[in-house]
């Protein structure tokens, strides 16, 4: 597995427990819970692996996961637009294509960088650019 990208999903600690936790460990026993998500919940790499749980319930529910938990969603619920109520269109910049190269429609504005600089046309060197600062 090279990409999981839930982005913009309805993932929240409740849903992961709810489709995952054993019928015989009660819900509201926190201790237990999280000492079988610690058991249970393993994340075998980072490195050759790109995790995005963005804008995704479970990333505002931080304070309440299990330990091992909680370092993985601190590390895949990172979104680099800047969110406001004038530009709606930045929750559309899904973090798999932001900065990746190419530039995308839904993440060249202002609030997402441009798509992390994909769509900014440099021109400062004429012998390795066609253009002009009019175009």
């Amino acid at each position: 597995l090279r990409t999981l990208s839930l982005f913009r999903g309805s993932i929240s600690f409740d849903s992961l427990l709810f489709y995952n936790l054993p019928f015989n460990i009660a819900v509201n026993d926190t201790e237990v819970v999280h000492q079988w998500i610690d058991e249970n919940f393993v994340v075998r790499s980072f490195e050759d692996t790109y995790y995005s749980l963005a804008l995704n319930p479970i990333c505002d529910e931080i304070n309440d996961l299990p330990l091992s938990m909680q370092t993985f969603v601190n590390q895949t619920c990172e979104y680099f637009c800047n969110l406001n109520r004038d530009n709606l269109y930045a929750e559309f910049c899904s973090p798999r294509l932001y900065g990746d190269g190419r530039c995308h429609t839904q993440c060249n504005i202002v609030e997402c960088a441009f798509d992390g600089g994909d769509c900014m046309q440099l021109c400062f060197a004429d012998e390795l650019a066609n253009c002009t600062l009019e175009k």
